[in-house]
């Protein structure tokens, strides 16, 4: 009987283990910047009413430079995998959150032509639930992709 249970409880085990379903590829190809053939003032304009509209909190903005640096956005668990990826599975009970923030760096080219660089710093939230082994902590993670096309397809 005891042996009937062992494979009963192996057997089951090995199943749930083939069900799960595989880490998400590691993003490849981000594309994080465009040159248009608008001018800077009115690429710089389009870009603060986008961040705007979306109430993306700006830190720091210098127009001179070019310089727009966003504070953290909270992301829940709900949309975290479409803008983290840590080599894991996302969502998870271990991953209940984000934060993304970007630095845009917008640069006159030529007469008409303006370039526009966004890069990114995504940070999930690593719930050691209650564990001494594995404290609460927040650890780097890569970006999907999605927030700097979020930004650039505004231009499209």
């Amino acid at each position: 009987m005891k042996t009937n249970l062992f494979i009963f409880i192996s057997f089951f085990f090995l199943i749930s283990c083939t069900l799960a379903p595989p880490p998400r590829p590691e993003p490849v190809n981000i594309i994080n910047s465009i040159t248009l053939t608008k001018p800077y003032e009115e690429v710089w304009i389009e870009l603060i009413e986008y961040l705007s509209s979306r109430q993306i909190q700006i830190k720091t903005i210098d127009k001179n430079s070019g310089f727009i640096d966003t504070d953290f956005m909270e992301l829940d668990y709900q949309i975290l995998a479409d803008y983290a990826w840590t080599g894991t599975r996302l969502p998870s009970a271990g991953y209940p959150k984000g934060k993304i923030k970007a630095n845009i760096f917008i640069k006159k080219i030529g007469g008409a032509e303006t370039k526009i660089n966004v890069n990114t710093n995504v940070s999930v939230f690593l719930n050691g639930m209650g564990s001494t082994l594995v404290p609460d902590q927040w650890i780097n993670a890569k970006s999907t992709g999605k927030f700097e096309s979020d930004i650039l397809n505004i231009f499209k």
